[in-house]
């Protein structure tokens, strides 16, 4: 996978956004939309203007978004650098959705 490398710090962002908006793992991993992602595509894009955007930006500065990870100034469509696409992204998402399941799995058999 072209982007593997972006699994686990990703899956660390979405339990970041899961706990800030309290979403349980399980509900955040469960398929939704045509595809199945629509949630993980939502999450992305949490993650994403959280750290592209500071806290000027208006949606922060008026309390539209809320801050839950630091801001870095990577750019908002960073995981579509060095030529990945829509396919890639989509496949990286995937991963993170398994990753978040497991990891779910794991806390209620504690």
């Amino acid at each position: 996978m072209k982007l593997s490398h972006l699994v686990d710090p990703l899956v660390e962002d979405f339990k970041v956004v899961c706990v800030a908006h309290s979403v349980l793992l399980s509900e955040a991993a469960k398929p939704s939309g045509k595809t199945g992602l629509k949630t993980m595509w939502t999450m992305l894009d949490i993650v994403s203007r959280n750290h592209a955007y500071d806290d000027s930006h208006p949606c922060f500065a008026s309390g539209a978004w809320k801050r839950v990870l630091p801001f870095d100034g990577r750019p908002y469509c960073f995981y579509y650098e060095n030529g990945a696409n829509d396919s890639h992204v989509t496949t990286l998402l995937k991963a993170v959705q398994k990753e978040l399941k497991e990891a779910a799995l794991t806390l209620s058999a504690a």
